[in-house]
């Protein structure tokens, strides 16, 4: 799985956010749980999102 989706690998992350592999799992982890889900949920009615966030 690529960072955010824009082909940046996992492993190119810099050093400062810690290793890799960490922020992976802790990413994965909130993936399961929802959380990425919740926060998308909460930007779509925003009239200042943008329009490839709310698929127009």
């Amino acid at each position: 799985m690529d960072v955010g989706r824009v082909r940046c690998p996992w492993r190119d992350m810099h050093e400062r956010y810690g290793k890799w592999n960490s922020i992976y799992v802790r990413f994965r982890c909130w993936a399961e749980q929802g959380v990425w889900d919740a926060l998308m949920k909460l930007c779509v009615p925003s009239p200042r999102a943008p329009c490839w966030l709310i698929g127009v």
